[in-house]
């Protein structure tokens, strides 16, 4: 039923959303008639990116059915507190390693004062210099 209406019943490997009946019609209504539509729930779900809490809000059915009809129609749902997409976080620059081991080890600068060069929260900085294996100073002399 469900692979009839969307073509496949997940995303596509490429991780374009999957053509639906709603996405064709560029609408988001539900049509009339009786009782959810399971197409309409996986359209929320995997071409809108809603939530199943958000889905139960504007279905007004409750979160558990949601999840209930999504895997009955065969959609794959994400892990439990996956939560929305999140960007992927950049790469340290090419060359930090040996910046950071200059500015603590020879410079003797604090990570306080290096985060202020560099830009870095001073966490991270802390947590750099132990990635790169940068041995950490004491606090006392």
């Amino acid at each position: 039923m469900l692979d009839r209406d969307l073509g496949t019943a997940g995303i596509p490997a490429d991780g374009t959303p999957p053509s639906c009946r709603y996405c064709r019609a560029g609408q988001d209504a539900a049509p009339p008639g009786n009782g959810p539509d399971p197409a309409r729930l996986a359209h929320l779900y995997l071409c809108r990116g809603r939530s199943t809490y958000a889905i139960g809000e504007i279905t007004g059915l409750d979160r558990q059915r949601v999840t209930r009809m999504l895997r009955q129609a065969g959609v794959p749902l994400r892990p439990r507190g996956a939560g929305r997409l999140r960007p992927q976080r950049r790469d340290d620059p090419p060359g930090l390693p040996r910046v950071l081991a200059e500015l603590y080890e020879a410079g003797r600068l604090s990570s306080p004062q290096i985060a202020a060069v560099t830009g870095m929260p001073e966490r991270t900085v802390r947590d750099r210099l132990r990635r790169y294996g940068i041995d950490v100073r004491t606090r006392g002399r």
